[in-house]
């Protein structure tokens, strides 16, 4: 949750930004299922699908500028998260929400450990300073 979000930064504004708002939309998911308020429910899954879209193609041109030599790895993951990001969402829109903070949550958050951690970290070794925050 956005709550706990801060262990998550990667210290890269622009990817920091992304979770953020990704990790309130599951939050606001969650309140609309508590109050049945199923036509809001449809409207920010499909706004986190927006965001998640917009988030890998930005992601992706930093990485480029950056010449990270695992983009290619990291393409292929945002392919892998893509596609189980919609299963959960196609789930939610049939009526099954009973793991979708957790399952949302824990897809976000393997992914930044073990793939955007990694570039953080060559951005910090290339000493590309101006695309980070000083953490």
């Amino acid at each position: 949750t956005s709550t706990q979000f801060e262990q998550y930064k990667l210290g890269i504004p622009e990817i920091d930004n992304d979770y953020w708002l990704m990790f309130k939309t599951v939050e606001k998911v969650l309140l609309e299922v508590d109050n049945k308020d199923y036509r809001s429910i449809n409207s920010s899954l499909d706004y986190l699908m927006q965001e998640f879209t917009k988030h890998i193609n930005d992601e992706i041109q930093l990485m480029r500028k950056m010449n990270f030599p695992f983009i290619e790895t990291h393409i292929v993951e945002h392919s892998l998260l893509l596609h189980a990001l919609e299963k959960e969402i196609v789930n939610a829109k049939l009526g099954d929400y009973s793991n979708l903070n957790a399952d949302i949550d824990q897809l976000l958050i393997n992914h930044i450990e073990q793939y955007d951690r990694l570039y953080a970290d060559y951005a910090r070794l290339m000493h590309k300073s101006y695309l980070l925050e000083e953490i």
